[in-house]
């Protein structure tokens, strides 16, 4: 995977954890303000977002398969020149 994308791991990963549908993931953003922010949060904090479950916070705090899934997306993205364009992106 090409460096240009690593700015995306942490967008893909936390969308593939479950229990985090597109409603919990725009608190979390509202919240923390980046993905790579919401993986720091403590399961304190995490805990403090509307409607999270203890599941979720437990797979946030344990993310290696997710942030392995989210690589190999993100060079399936690169093979075929797509464009990611994120919620936090001007052209959104």
């Amino acid at each position: 995977m090409p460096d240009s994308l690593d700015k995306y791991l942490s967008w893909f990963a936390l969308k593939k954890i479950p229990g985090i549908g597109n409603y919990l993931f725009k608190s979390l953003l509202d919240t923390f303000l980046t993905p790579t922010a919401i993986f720091h949060a403590s399961e304190h904090d995490l805990s403090k977002v509307n409607r999270i479950r203890k599941t979720s916070i437990i797979a946030i705090k344990n993310n290696k398969k997710y942030f392995d899934a989210a690589r190999i997306e993100l060079k399936i993205i690169h093979k075929h020149k797509f464009k990611i364009v994120t919620l936090n992106d001007e052209n959104y």
